[in-house]
């Protein structure tokens, strides 16, 4: 009888040991993916390291600090704008930045990053912000922005947002 506890404890922690087949595999890590790509390929999560690039883009927007954003994006880098404007290049970033003409401020609301292709190099950073834009003090308008960065090399290799107006 004083044998079943100790035959117990010895067959509880045999159970609870993983075995070496249980150990997660790459196959199994792309069965973890949740949703798909316009390649067809599955989605997985990304890098923290790209998203705390995000956070560190946006701590220098803002301050409007240019010349520290500059080094956060490839000198190829593309742009789409919410209006369908597209340019290549820091300096016409910063020229789109230069003819808005209200005052913005803005809170960081997410941002999370996610590899359309575990193959290929760089992922995407998806960042949301409520905006709020302002002219001689008077609020002239409130948005959700919605970001996403190409990063690849610890370099935006693209950039677009879109703009969604609230009431």
């Amino acid at each position: 009888m004083r044998l079943y506890p100790a035959f117990f404890a010895c067959l509880l922690l045999v159970s609870c040991t993983p075995s070496a087949d249980s150990i997660p595999t790459d196959s199994d890590l792309s069965n973890c993916a949740n949703g798909f790509a316009p390649s067809g390929n599955a989605v997985t999560m990304g890098s923290q390291s790209s998203v705390d690039l995000v956070k560190s883009i946006d701590a220098e927007w803002t301050k409007m600090d240019l010349e520290a954003m500059r080094k956060f994006y490839a000198d190829t880098c593309v742009y789409e704008w919410y209006d369908g404007d597209q340019f290549q290049g820091f300096d016409a970033f910063a020229s789109r930045l230069a003819k808005d003409t209200l005052d913005y401020s803005w809170n960081m609301i997410w941002a999370f990053c996610v590899d359309d292709d575990a193959a290929s190099p760089g992922e995407w950073v998806h960042a949301g912000f409520d905006e709020m834009g302002t002219l001689n003090g008077d609020t002239i308008e409130q948005a959700v922005i919605e970001e996403w960065y190409f990063i690849q090399d610890q370099k935006v290799q693209r950039y677009s947002n879109s703009k969604r107006l609230q009431p």
